[in-house]
């Protein structure tokens, strides 16, 4: 008798031989952006019907096999989302900003070495954010610009201000930006280790 404890990368990344049932308690983690604290938390949340089915696909893959859900068929039915929401609805715009400068340079960076050129736009931030399937609302961008320039990661508001030390500090941390900057001046102010754990705390919500 196998048992496999996965997290949710099993919904669609693996293929274990032998495994002919699934439990699923049908909850996930993921970071989830609160515009009213304006942080990015870690939280618990139902899944939506679309990896409930990924994850039942794990069981029978290669032979007979059954999938156990622990929660009610209603709730699966009448409220559960049919699928999970794109990463960028979910997210800080303000580090979705941080990476699109940093791909941006590092695109044009390279185009300029090689005397490439494409038919987009990579320069302009916002234009190269309006190419997504799902592009952000345009006063969202200009509070995210807002935001970044009040904590110090960016050299201005303007949508080709360039990212300051902070900013490519920022890019690199999986934290909001404000917990970031905590992180970034708690290192400056020789408090580093306190400063990882407050940050941390705050990230996920609850301390305990």
């Amino acid at each position: 008798c196998h048992v496999v404890q996965a997290s949710k990368i099993a919904e669609s990344s693996l293929t274990l031989p032998n495994v002919t049932a699934v439990i699923d308690f049908g909850l996930d983690r993921e970071v989830v952006y609160d515009p009213k604290q304006r942080l990015s938390r870690l939280v618990t949340s139902w899944c939506s019907q679309a990896s409930a089915r990924q994850r039942a696909g794990r069981a029978g893959r290669t032979r007979p096999g059954i999938a156990v859900r622990l929660f009610p068929r209603e709730l699966f039915e009448d409220h559960l989302p049919e699928f999970t929401a794109p990463e960028i609805a979910k997210m800080s715009l303000a580090k979705l900003v941080l990476r699109t400068k940093k791909l941006s340079t590092a695109l044009a960076s390279a185009m300029a070495r090689r005397s490439v050129t494409l038919p987009v736009n990579i320069g302009s931030t916002k234009a190269l954010l309006g190419y997504l399937p799902e592009a952000p609302q345009v006063n969202l961008l200009d509070s995210a610009f807002a935001e970044l320039y009040a904590v110090g990661a960016l050299t201005s508001q303007a949508m080709d201000s360039e990212l300051t030390t902070l900013g490519a500090f920022a890019e690199g941390l999986p934290l909001d930006v404000r917990l970031c900057r905590m992180v970034w001046l708690g290192a400056l102010w020789g408090c580093s280790a306190e400063a990882v754990v407050m940050a941390a705390a705050c990230a996920l919500g609850d301390p305990f």
